[in-house]
């Protein structure tokens, strides 16, 4: 008979538990914890199957919002999400991210020393800019956002960043209108140091 192989996406988490517990056998409750990164189902999973088994608290880490991720499916951001936010503590990198994972008010801790918005000067250019930052994909919109700045012809600049399909469109059509500026890849102080500069 064939042998079934199962994706690795279903095995894996059940292979993680039974490794961790074989390996630590005697867990006391009272003092372990499970942290996982909210960003990787598979341990998000696993670590949801051994608190379960053992009765044991999971705090998650939570480093990106999932929907800021290109090329990844409907499927993926809604599992990150199911998986993250039923954690027993947080520990953001923002507190945007706390807000998205910890719907349920449990503890957390935003990381000191990340960058808020708040915290950077507007960017300046030599006129006025529109900016987009972020995934460059057709059906986000990048396609229909430059198409509609060519044919506005807005008395301002275009200046976009990010990474995706789109980009090649970007950097062609900057090389044709020299309001049209593609900056590549920003750093995250950057990118909100372009948003307040904004026109």
């Amino acid at each position: 008979p064939k042998t079934k192989i199962l994706p690795n996406a279903l095995t894996m988490p059940r292979r993680i538990k039974k490794t961790l517990l074989d390996k630590y056998p005697n867990l006391d409750p009272k003092d372990t914890f499970v942290v996982y990164d909210t960003l990787n189902v598979t341990l998000a999973r696993a670590a949801k199957l051994i608190a379960k088994k053992l009765g044991l608290r999971k705090i998650a880490i939570c480093t990106d919002d999932p929907y800021n991720i290109s090329e990844v499916g409907e499927h993926y951001i809604d599992s990150v999400l199911h998986y993250g936010c039923d954690a027993h503590g947080y520990f953001c990198l923002t507190k945007g991210l706390e807000e998205l994972f910890n719907k349920k008010g449990a503890p957390s801790i935003i990381h000191l020393g990340i960058v808020e918005k708040d915290e950077v000067e507007g960017k300046a250019y030599e006129m006025p800019y529109i900016y987009y930052g972020g995934a460059l994909f057709y059906k986000d919109g990048t396609d229909a956002l430059l198409n509609a700045f060519i044919e506005a012809n807005p008395n301002c600049a275009l200046l976009l960043s990010g990474h995706g399909p789109s980009k090649a469109k970007a950097i062609e059509l900057s090389k044709q209108n020299p309001r049209i500026v593609f900056l590549g890849q920003v750093s995250k102080i950057e990118n909100y140091s372009y948003q307040k500069g904004a026109a």
